[in-house]
């Protein structure tokens, strides 16, 4: 150990841990193992290799197999194996993993693909007529084939060249440029002339012993031959034995540090662990197993072959293992703990304590032959051990042991300033110093005990929690209810706060302050997954809390992310009694032995990826399966049709230190996908990013990534990042692009085309409309123009019959002026006919004419005022010849019989814009005149007011004015009064 350690030293190297921990003796390294329940094809394995990309290879009996870490995948002959006995595996320096099958050419395995004779001409133009099962290569373009017989085949470039040699080579290799080829019996060099010959006899004559292993180290060669191990020096044709080592023999290795290994069916793996490579300290791994070959992969993890039992992984971190074996007398180690000095000791359910170190020694025996189990132990500041048992509690000073008295039943103990503070399953008692006076503090079952940053000391029980600040007389459960349960221990959580381990709730986190507890939370609500059955707790430096279960070991960090370690990881057992925290070491007491993990070991070696390996879905009932890890891609793109379902993805990282318990961190970027894929949600998501990429991030606690039933058509960019159990984030992560493809009718051109058709139609109906419109309006005009062409025939002969009355008796002067005003009416009538609207001025004008005539015929006993308010401009709209028939009827059945007629027209504009014009007479009045036409027996019906009502009618259909005409008589609110009064209002309109 130690001439190693010097060589190294020497070296400048760092001395790996694994390797000294090998050179020690009383502990055993914690395998990982596979076979065929794991998912490997055979359990007979053959050879092992790793390719470029860090998978690890393995040939079988029955298949050839690549393992990622997490699972294997199996070739065989439908796969493109010329048989499915895998013999041997050889990675040469262009990526070909070649493979040597039984009684077959050799076939090689490239980019995802297995060639044989068949696809490869090359391979189809070697003589190999009974098989090659060895090869060797002396540079990137010379391989060597041979093995099968007395032909050995060079590979340069894509042809191959045969040579005969005596005897069938077991091995060619390159010794100070010469090349060299090794049978059962001569060394043979390749001469200028390009034949084999022989150099040297190796002196073995046995015809019965065959070439089981050789391995070439600078000019030395260590051939396995019949029952042992030769040792040559092998300088241009001289050959020397230099060493031997009878009753070994086996296939052989050579690990980084260039140590001589020896793999063998009867003894297992032989490692001459020494700092001059010779055949001297042997040491032995998987005793007893029947090892055919081993490997050391690029994280120095050893990988030993088996026959029967599948493959043996040792990782470069291996976990160490202390059992019956090791010297323990039991192996249900219970407590765990340290001395002051830091030698870590440990105690079995037989009450024997030990210290571990290189080895297992007893140091103390508190048992008679019955379970005694150790609950705790510790040391005090002057070294003294206090172990805690069923059987009580004892105390070692130097070597002398004192037992406390009537402390049997003990479960937990707490040095403090007055002494020994003993929880028991009845009371709580403290034992004053020097060990001698005995008082009760608390008389119920105490389970564990704590004292806090504050100096308070904590008791837990089997209904609650205690504190010393009020003499452990309040039970805390009857404020917090999360503690009415066992509790199993306590540990303190760094400043006002420690946990509490319940079989109920599991770890609760607990807030305290002068002895007294503010809050409680259950941590098993913010952990993706809960952690139950919690045997023991420890806080570490770092922060981590760690928890031992029956179902291994949990860390549990800040962030609330968890560590898992378990069988797979280092533990013999999952069920974990006690657990410790020294350093970077957890030591764990398990029912099968003691296990010493080690953590934070980061280092060059620990850069591994993170691979996809498959991509599996549905379309209706086929599945499909795709090898992401086939494809040499720097980003996979994998094309998914619309009707894919129940996607997943098959994770592993190539870190082979652990079997289980990695996690993933997974990153989805949502992007827009290409513009004639694109949907609407793709759209939304994508504007609702800010016009970016839409990220989401979840861990995966397991091997196998789902994104549900259904994924929505888009562009997704999945990038994945692994975590070993120790924390270790994978340096090179894996991205995978998915396009999942939409329905014809998903895409944004669909929604689009609809939309059009929509809006067609909506622009069609609407055409219909303002054409349906303007034919209406059209008819409302011509019949607009009917009425006023019907108004304007009676004002004419009504004037008519007005001019009439200048002849008898003659006024030629007046009926001159009257018949002036007559024509210029007349043309302004048939100017306004075709007009709905005109200016209220020309309107006003329009109507003093026909006032004037009307004064003219009935001269002072006719007078008219027209009152215009504020707020009425002349310009605004004025239906056409509206207010003349209301003027017309006034001058016509409104006259007064009595004196002077007086005509008022007023209008005014309300602050809504109504426009109200009155026009009032001091005639008969509506109720008199109709009064009149009845005693008269009058037929005619004035046809004036009937036009103008429908003439108002069609206004408010076209023009919406909201205009009414009222007729009052004045009479109805005075009876001295007598007269009418028309109210014409309705709303300005633009024209």
């Amino acid at each position: 150990m130690f001439g190693c350690a010097r060589l190294l030293k020497k070296c400048g190297v760092f001395l790996p841990l694994v390797f000294v921990i090998f050179c020690l003796r009383g502990q055993t390294p914690a395998y990982l193992h596979y076979d065929v329940s794991d998912g490997l094809p055979g359990n007979i394995v053959y050879c092992a290799a790793q390719d470029e990309r860090g998978f690890m290879w393995f040939g079988t009996d029955k298949g050839l197999a690549c393992f990622d870490g997490t699972r294997f995948r199996v070739f065989g002959m439908k796969d493109g194996l010329p048989d499915p006995e895998v013999l041997n595996l050889k990675l040469d320096s262009k990526g070909r993993m070649w493979i040597f099958c039984f009684k077959q050419k050799p076939c090689y395995r490239y980019r995802g693909r297995i060639f044989t004779e068949k696809e490869d001409n090359m391979l189809n133009s070697a003589d190999f007529n009974f098989g090659a099962y060895q090869f060797s290569e002396q540079n990137s373009d010379s391989l060597w084939f041979f093995g099968g017989n007395r032909k050995a085949f060079l590979l340069k470039g894509e042809s191959f060249t045969a040579f005969t040699i005596q005897e069938s080579a077991f091995s060619i290799m390159k010794i100070k440029g010469a090349t060299y080829a090794l049978s059962k019996s001569f060394f043979y060099i390749l001469d200028s002339t390009g034949s084999f010959q022989k150099i040297a006899h190796i002196g073995f004559n046995d015809a019965e012993a065959t070439i089981s292993g050789v391995i070439q180290k600078g000019n030395n060669v260590l051939v396995s031959i019949g029952n042992g191990l030769y040792e040559y020096e092998v300088i241009g044709k001289r050959v020397t034995k230099v060493r031997e080592k009878k009753h070994l023999s086996g296939t052989l290795f050579i690990d980084h540090l260039s140590r001589y290994w020896v793999c063998s069916t009867k003894y297992g793996a032989i490692c001459f662990d020494n700092d001059k490579g010779n055949l001297s300290h042997p040491i032995t791994f998987l005793k007893g197993k029947k090892v055919t070959c081993m490997f050391e992969d690029t994280h120095r993890t050893l990988w030993f072959c088996t026959a029967g039992e599948g493959v043996f992984s040792l990782p470069q971190s291996a976990s160490q293992i202390y059992t019956d074996s090791d010297g323990l007398f039991s192996n249900n180690i219970t407590a765990v703990g340290a001395r002051e000095s830091g030698r870590v000791i440990a105690g079995d359910d037989q009450g024997i304590i030990y210290e571990v170190g290189g080895k297992v020694s007893e140091i103390m025996n508190l048992g008679n032959g019955y379970l005694n189990r150790s609950r705790q132990l510790f040391s005090d500041s002057s070294g003294n051990i206090y172990a805690v048992t069923d059987f009580g509690v004892s105390v070692m000073k130097g070597k002398r042991i004192q037992k406390i008295l009537d402390s049997r039943s003990a479960k937990c103990l707490l040095i403090t300033n007055e002494g020994l503070l003993i929880g028991t399953s009845t009371q709580l008692e403290l034992i004053e110093k020097p060990f001698l006076n005995k008082k009760t503090l608390f008389s119920r079952r105490t389970t564990t005990l704590l004292r806090d940053s504050e100096g308070f000391i904590w008791l837990g029980g089997i209904d609650g929690i205690y504190c010393s600040s009020d003499s452990f007389k309040k039970n805390f459960a009857d404020e917090f209810s999360l503690l009415k349960s066992r509790i199993i221990a306590l540990e303190k959580g760094g400043q006002n706060g420690f946990w509490a381990a319940t079989p109920q709730y599991g770890v609760l986190s607990i807030k305290s302050t002068l002895g007294k507890i503010i809050s409680v939370e259950k941590i098993n609500d913010v952990l993706d997954k809960p952690v139950d059955n919690i045997q023991s707790l420890y806080y570490a430096n770092d922060g981590k809390l760690w928890l031992g279960t029956n179902s291994g070991i949990y860390g549990i960090e800040n962030n609330h992310s968890i560590i898992h370690f378990d069988r797979y990881n280092g533990l013999p057992d999952n069920d974990v009694n006690s657990i410790f925290i020294q350093s970077d070491t957890i030591w764990a007491g398990t029912v099968s032995g003691l296990s010493k993990i080690i953590l934070n070991r980061v280092s060059k070696n620990d850069q591994f990826r993170t691979i996809i390996t498959s991509l599996r879905y549905k379309t209706g009932n086929e599945n499909h399966l795709m090898h992401l890890s086939d494809s040499f891609s720097v980003v996979h793109v994998c094309s998914l049709r619309s009707d894919a379902s129940l996607i997943e993805l098959d994770l592993a990282a190539l870190d082979f230190s652990y079997r289980h318990n990695v996690r993933y961190v997974c990153i989805i970027k949502k992007s827009l996908p290409a513009l004639h894929v694109v949907t609407l949600n793709n759209i939304l998501t994508w504007l609702k990013s800010g016009f970016g990429v839409d990220f989401d991030t979840t861990q995966i606690s397991g091997s196998t990534f789902n994104f549900g039933v259904y994924l929505a058509p888009g562009r997704y960019t999945i990038e994945i990042r692994a975590i070993n159990p120790n924390s270790v984030a994978s340096a090179i992560p894996e991205e995978l692009i998915i396009n999942k493809l939409p329905e014809w009718y998903q895409t944004i051109w669909f929604y689009l085309l609809m939309w059009l058709f929509l809006i067609g139609i909506l622009w069609r109906v609407q055409r219909t409309v303002l054409d349906n419109r303007k034919l209406q309006t059209a008819i409302s005009e011509l019949r607009l123009q009917a009425i006023q062409l019907q108004i304007n025939p009676h004002f004419i002969g009504n004037s008519i019959n007005a001019i009439q009355q200048f002849f008898f008796p003659p006024d030629p002067f007046r009926a001159s002026e009257y018949i002036a005003i007559f024509t210029r009416l007349l043309r302004t009538t048939m100017d306004f006919s075709e007009k709905p609207f005109v200016p209220l001025k020309d309107e006003l004008a329009y109507n003093e004419d026909y006032l004037r005539m009307i004064h003219l015929r009935f001269g002072n006993r006719f007078h008219y005022f027209i009152d215009i308010g504020e707020g009425v401009g002349m310009e605004m709209p004025f239906p056409t010849m509206l207010l003349q028939p209301i003027l017309e009827n006034a001058t016509i059945h409104g006259l007064s019989p009595f004196g002077t007629s007086i005509l008022e027209i007023e209008m005014s504009k309300r602050t809504d814009g109504l426009l109200i014009c009155t026009v009032t007479d001091n005639g008969l009045g509506v109720h008199h005149s109709e009064h009149m036409k009845k005693q008269k027996a009058s037929t005619h019906q004035s046809k004036g007011l009937l036009l103008l009502e429908k003439k108002i009618k069609t206004l408010n259909e076209l023009y919406k004015l909201g205009c009414t005409l009222v007729v009052n008589d004045l009479s109805d609110k005075d009876p001295k009064q007598h007269g009418t009064q028309v109210i014409l209002s309705f709303f300005s309109v633009r024209v």
